[in-house]
């Protein structure tokens, strides 16, 4: 997928410096191509270096100042990647990659309201991006807007993305926001997809126990801890379960004694 983008980047600048001199001839689009094969080679400060005689060369070389973010970003010199990302929407600023890039960018710092600002431009650049909506709709999680979040991930499932982890997504939103009912229909969605994961048979299970439903309750988190034995909060969910409900306090201090062998920290004992 990169190379694709490179080259597309490539035949950009070619459109707007002119084809009279060549990939091969031009030093700037020489030192370029090596840096793309130093790059992705993993020789990043050489990478570096050609990429800033290719931008002496011609300062607006768009896909030079995007391979420079990318090798920043991976140097951990972020402030320096941001740097290269602004000039590169500087001189084209409906360009989707870059604002799609800044904003994954932004987020990996914890710069939430920047991020969310660039991914947003990047959908209305482009609507049917599924990796600019999924990447929006964890900034919302992590804010804690409910509703921004719910509004992406049915968006994408609007655009055919039918992975189980948004069908579990949907369901702890709505877990949270109260609406049990739906959020008990999305995680047995996400269970249909994909019966693998543990957090998604904990989670329904958990759901089931508050609305009085056992049997079914029991079923699903018993599975969890069968899918991941490591799993805690299910043998917590099972503790308490044993204690309060069927009053089998020697049950619950079976499921208490593993939750406490995995590290939980929480005493009901």
């Amino acid at each position: 997928m990169r190379t694709l983008i490179f080259s597309i980047l490539v035949l950009f600048t070619l459109l707007r410096y002119g084809f009279s001199a060549g990939l091969d001839t031009d030093p700037a689009f020489s030192n370029f191509n090596k840096a793309v094969s130093l790059y992705n080679r993993g020789n990043l400060e050489e990478a570096l270096h050609l990429l800033e005689k290719s931008l002496k060369l011609y300062p607006g070389f768009l896909q030079a100042h995007l391979l420079c973010a990318r090798v920043y970003s991976r140097l951990k010199r972020y402030d320096l990647a941001v740097g290269e990302y602004k000039k590169v929407l500087e001189l084209y600023p409906s360009f989707f990659i870059g604002h799609l890039e800044i904003g994954y960018l932004y987020d990996s710092l914890n710069k939430l309201e920047l991020a969310k600002k660039h991914l947003k431009r990047a959908l209305q650049i482009n609507p049917l991006s599924k990796d600019a909506m999924l990447a929006l709709a964890r900034i919302y999680e992590k804010t804690g807007d409910i509703e921004g979040a719910i509004n992406c991930y049915k968006k994408l499932k609007d655009l055919s993305l039918s992975e189980p982890m948004i069908d579990y997504h949907l369901g702890i939103l709505y877990a949270k926001s109260n609406r049990k009912e739906l959020a008990i229909k999305y995680l047995k969605d996400a269970i249909k997809k994909d019966p693998t994961h543990a957090e998604i048979f904990y989670n329904l299970g958990i759901l089931l126990m508050e609305k009085n439903q056992y049997r079914k309750a029991l079923e699903n988190l018993n599975h969890a801890i069968k899918l991941n034995p490591s799993l805690k909060e299910a043998f917590l969910a099972l503790s308490i379960y044993y204690r309060t409900i069927e009053g089998d306090d020697t049950k619950a201090r079976q499921f208490y004694k593993r939750y406490k062998e995995l590290g939980g920290d929480e005493k009901l004992y």
